[in-house]
C-alpha cells in the first residue's frame, strides 16, 4: 500500500513540476525570413534597412520583448555583430526604440524593420522572444 501511495505522490508531483516549468519557458519563433532593400543616401553611400517577419505563438501574451541581432558574416564560420536590438512587443513603445523604422503584427506574423546599415552582401539575422523576467526564448536564424 506504502509503495502505491508513494508511486502515485510521485506522479502528481511530477505532473506538477512539468506543466510549472512548461509555463515559465518562453515559446519560439517557428519562422524567420529577413528581407534587405538597399538604396543611396544624400552622399551617395550605399545603405540598407532589414524588414524581420517572424511567427507568433498562438499564446503571444507571454512576449514583452523581442531581441534581434545582426551580424556581417565574414569568412566560413564568422561574424561580426552589427546591431543589438531590444523591441517592446507594444506597437507606441516600439515606435520608440532607435533603430526601428517600422513594426505592425497580424493575427499571427510579427513585421520590424531596423536600419540604416552600409550595405550588406552577407549577412546573419537572429530573433528572440523575451517573457517579463527577461528570459529568452531559443533564437530563430535567418542566413544570407
Amino acid at each position: 500500500m506504502s509503495k502505491l501511495k508513494l508511486s502515485s505522490i510521485l506522479v502528481v508531483l511530477s505532473i506538477f513540476l512539468t506543466s510549472f516549468l512548461l509555463e515559465g519557458s518562453v515559446p519560439a519563433p517557428q519562422s524567420l525570413v529577413v528581407t534587405l532593400t538597399g538604396y543611396r543616401n544624400q552622399d551617395n553611400a550605399l545603405k540598407c534597412k532589414l524588414y524581420y517577419m517572424m511567427t507568433l505563438p498562438k499564446d503571444a501574451s507571454v512576449i514583452k520583448n523581442i531581441h534581434l541581432t545582426l551580424e556581417k558574416l565574414v569568412g566560413d564560420n564568422e561574424t561580426v555583430k552589427i546591431s543589438e536590438i531590444i523591441v517592446p512587443f507594444d506597437w507606441a513603445k516600439a515606435q520608440k526604440v532607435e533603430g526601428v523604422v517600422s513594426f505592425y503584427t497580424t493575427r499571427n506574423l510579427l513585421y520590424i524593420g531596423i536600419g540604416e546599415y552600409d550595405f550588406l552582401s552577407r549577412y546573419q539575422c537572429k530573433a528572440a522572444f523575451m517573457n517579463a523576467s527577461g528570459e529568452k526564448s531559443s533564437y530563430a536564424v535567418y542566413k544570407k
